[in-house]
């Protein structure tokens, strides 16, 4: 306990600089003195279980891919509250081991647990819900049939990430409200694959609300711009800090509805081509959407940030590191983002305790260790603005092409006010 309780408050600071923003919505949804089988998306490796264990004041539990476990490092995974589960590919004789995890994870459910289980099946980087697998009602009612009066309850949570592979990007969480288990279970009693299957649907039903999902395959890219697109007007998204989850939500379900119709195609067009543009003038639509309307404050605020450049020293020389370490060793992008995030956050701390320990042995020690703290905190907040100066001069240094984008931007944007 003693290590899952230090790995989850030095985690916690770390992502508040490796993500932008980290939006959290519907904790007030969670009864903290009932058990909770949380069931999750998942698109990529140990990203989710750890930003949701830091992002809540309660203890949480994993069921862990199976084939992680090593017998060396068996003493981690118990003090971080994980429990293996095996699948088909891990083999017959792994999947006999299941029988001893599910009993595991059952003591605990009953004991007051918080069990967080990837109701996928698997993990896979991609902008949608994937089919939500029955494990997550199984589980859920093999609990109950050993306490049948447990309040047991289950919480869809859903991440959506703008790219979890990019440095200072944003994350949304969801979480949604409480699926209660009682009418299901008195099928179960009767009926348990009928009731396993419409437990699972519903799951599927209550979590496809707590994520941002475009449905067709084909329209993933420009679904993606499109979520790019609105999250950054804040004519759609708003502008007082708040999750701009419900806007976005709301226009993907739309532009998924609308595959078919004249509208739905128009807009589909319109993000091709503005997808094209963006890529040929080596800009991005945060770019074209902030200079397109306080184009010389923000290229001013940009030139203003290069005075804080050495500061980025600071958090920069971490991320490469990490960067290159992660390229060479991870193979996909889900374990990529992961390693990524938290090798940043560990590199980040070796070299902060260092710098604080030879300040700490100088002459006026306060004062450097202020101007430090000062001038990284300052440097992050102006880092967009640096950005949108680098790529307005990557595009030319001209006005033209910001222009000609933002002219598709705002067709964009009108035509999704119609589909």
């Amino acid at each position: 306990m003693l290590l899952y309780r230090f790995l989850k408050y030095w985690l916690k600071p770390g992502y508040k600089v490796y993500f932008r923003k980290i939006f959290i919505r519907g904790m007030e949804h969670v009864d903290k003195q009932k058990p909770v089988l949380f069931a999750v998306n998942h698109p990529s490796a140990f990203l989710e279980p750890t930003l949701i264990a830091t992002s809540v004041d309660f203890d949480v539990h994993f069921m862990t891919r199976g084939d992680l476990f090593n017998r060396r490092f068996l003493w981690f995974f118990n003090a971080t509250n994980q429990v293996p589960v095996f699948r088909f590919k891990d083999g017959f004789s792994q999947l006999k081991s299941n029988r001893d995890s599910f009993s595991e994870c059952h003591k605990r459910l009953i004991n007051g647990a918080r069990l967080l289980i990837f109701c996928e099946g698997s993990m896979k980087w991609v902008k949608k819900l994937r089919m939500v697998q029955p494990g997550a009602a199984k589980l859920a009612f093999g609990t109950l049939e050993k306490k049948e009066d447990l309040p047991l309850v289950i919480h869809p949570i859903g991440l959506s990430y703008d790219d979890h592979s990019r440095f200072r990007s944003d994350l949304m969480m969801e979480i949604g409200p409480a699926i209660e288990l009682e009418d299901y279970f008195e099928e179960y009693r009767t009926e348990p694959r009928k009731a396993v299957k419409e437990l699972t649907a519903e799951i599927q039903k209550q979590l496809n609300q707590c994520v941002l999902h475009i449905e067709r395959d084909e329209d993933l890219e420009t679904g993606a711009l499109l979520w790019t697109v609105v999250k950054n007007d804040p004519e759609f998204s708003g502008n007082n800090g708040s999750s701009p989850f419900p806007e976005v939500k709301n226009v993907l379900d739309r532009f998924n509805k609308s595959a078919e119709s004249k509208s739905g195609i128009l807009l589909r067009d319109k993000l091709s081509e503005y997808d094209s543009a963006l890529k040929r003038h080596k800009l991005e639509d945060a770019t074209v959407g902030k200079l397109s309307k306080n184009g010389l404050p923000v290229l001013s605020a940009g030139i203003f940030s290069l005075l804080f450049l050495p500061f980025s020293l600071f958090y920069l020389l971490p991320l490469w590191i990490a960067t290159v370490i992660s390229r060479n060793t991870m193979a996909n992008v889900e374990f990529y983002s992961s390693v990524r995030a938290v090798l940043f956050i560990f590199f980040l701390t070796v070299l902060l305790l260092a710098v604080l320990v030879v300040m700490w042995f100088s002459p006026y020690s306060f004062f450097w260790i202020l101007i430090l703290s000062l001038g990284v905190g300052i440097d992050l907040r102006l880092r967009p603005y640096r950005l949108h100066l680098l790529r307005f001069f990557k595009a030319g240094g001209s006005w033209k092409p910001v222009r000609k984008l933002a002219k598709l931007r705002g067709e964009i944007l009108e035509i999704i006010k119609i589909i």
